[in-house]
């Protein structure tokens, strides 16, 4: 074929012309859409954090048992040494609530003082346990009906500085 020139007679077409700005908004578009769904995940994360702590508050706001049971053992003239506890000197257990925190347990690692409220709860289910042992007449060890008497009322001591001071009263009003 002679007479056809060697050189290609291709007509350029617009991502060619378009040179390297092309690829830094393609670049750019990756990285903001990175951007936005890395917010969307961090905002959800947030959400879940919010919503665990404000249900926990609630709950623990309206354990007035742990405050009563506090009030009744001060007011108890004998140890559980001498005479066991009686179900009349005990707040019903259903008024120390752990719903929010026993449905929740796989979500409680998101809360920023995760350690004192896990160390709060294991206390009071346990105290909670006791309570509900002694007001259904069952026998309780001594040491478990000291051990209440004798803790309880650093239980709530607790209960009212868990969020930080007054936090309680602050949360109920």
């Amino acid at each position: 074929m002679p007479g056809r020139s060697p050189i290609p007679t291709t007509v350029p077409t617009e991502a060619a012309t378009t040179g390297p700005s092309g690829s830094i908004i393609d670049v750019l578009t990756v990285l903001a859409t990175l951007a936005a769904g890395g917010i969307a995940v961090y905002a959800r994360y947030r959400l879940k954090k919010y919503r665990i702590e404000k249900g926990i508050k609630s709950e623990i706001a309206q354990m007035e048992g742990v405050k009563r049971c506090k009030s009744m053992m001060e007011e108890r003239d004998r140890s559980p040494t001498d005479t066991d506890l009686e179900p009349s000197e005990l707040p019903p257990p259903q008024s120390m609530p752990t719903n929010i925190y026993e449905s929740n347990t796989d979500k409680i690692g998101m809360m920023s003082n995760v350690e004192r409220v896990i160390s709060f709860y294991t206390e009071l289910l346990r105290y909670k346990a006791i309570i509900k042992r002694v007001r259904e007449g069952e026998e309780v060890p001594k040491a478990d009906q000291e051990d209440l008497y004798d803790r309880i009322g650093s239980l709530e001591d607790e209960r009212q500085g868990l969020f930080g001071d007054g936090w309680v009263e602050e949360y109920v009003e």
